[in-house]
């Protein structure tokens, strides 16, 4: 059985054909795989995924034990990730941030000690506003789901509209929210950073993040186990700050912190983790 690591998406676009040649360049057999490629039993094993693998290269003797989550639509995603974990597959993906949702994100950074704004959740239009009155102006309202997008409230008219049209007018999931105080306007300093394995290594836009900035990005990537994540940084109030996650950035435009690419940190972050699971599966192999 010859080992692989999958890229999963819906689509290869830059990102995943950079991330597959990294992966290439490093002498491993790669390939994206669909999630609509075909069904997976509710409880799969490592044999139905090579099956899978079987159907998209015609070859019945590779496996991937590793694969990126790299799919867009993350109500796909997590379900997919879950049932692939279950069956013995180590997923490379954005960690908490891929598997749950923004106040569950801001949960684990608080428990660990990344320093963040102060935040509220709010279930209803009324503790929406009274989470926006404690916080004061400027505040920032966040969906729960990391693909909707957060939105600024200078002033207590946009914020009882905006929390109107969110809250009262959308749908089930909108009406819990997360109010964090401060905003991305005028000219606070903030950063998207792009962290892989754990360590920053490129970041959006010309201007080179301070230390002080890279340290907060990196530390938040690794308390919520995010092989390959973007973390918004700011500097609000005399400090760094984790600011949001986005669990499937685009880097194709990212300026380099260093000599590494954001597609080669994935794919060594991504080959340790088949050094060590393929280890594990000829282990299991010679006690049997």
């Amino acid at each position: 059985m010859a080992t692989a690591i999958g890229v999963l998406c819906a689509r290869v676009r830059v990102e995943e054909k950079l991330v597959i040649a990294a992966l290439e360049r490093a002498g491993v057999v790669a390939m994206p795989i669909p999630p609509a490629v075909m069904p997976l039993p509710t409880c799969p094993t490592l044999h139905d995924v090579q099956k899978i693998t079987a159907g998209i290269t015609g070859s019945e003797d590779i496996v991937p034990l590793v694969m990126i989550d790299r799919i867009a639509n993350r109500a796909v995603g997590r379900s997919i990730n879950r049932l692939l974990r279950n069956a013995g597959v180590v997923i490379v993906d954005a960690g908490v941030a891929s598997r749950r949702n923004r106040l569950q994100v801001a949960s684990v950074w608080d428990k660990a000690g990344v320093p963040r704004p102060p935040a509220l959740a709010a279930f209803s239009e009324a503790t929406a506003m009274a989470a926006v009155g404690q916080l004061g102006f400027p505040a920032t309202m966040f969906p729960m789901l990391h693909s909707s997008p957060a939105a600024s409230l200078p002033d207590a008219d946009t914020a009882d509209a905006v929390i109107e049209h969110r809250v009262v007018l959308g749908t089930a999931e909108e009406e819990i929210v997360m109010l964090q105080a401060g905003a991305l306007v005028g000219d606070t300093e903030w950063y998207r950073i792009h962290v892989a394995g754990f360590a920053a290594i490129a970041v959006d836009g010309d201007n080179i993040p301070p230390s002080g900035a890279i340290a907060v990005a990196e530390h938040a990537a690794r308390v919520l186990d995010a092989g390959s994540i973007a973390i918004d940084v700011a500097h609000i109030d005399g400090m760094w700050v984790a600011w949001d996650a986005f669990p499937l950035a685009d880097f194709r435009k990212a300026t380099q912190l260093g000599d590494v690419s954001v597609a080669d940190a994935i794919a060594a972050h991504a080959l340790r983790k088949l050094a060590a699971r393929a280890g594990e599966v000829r282990d299991v192999a010679l006690t049997h």
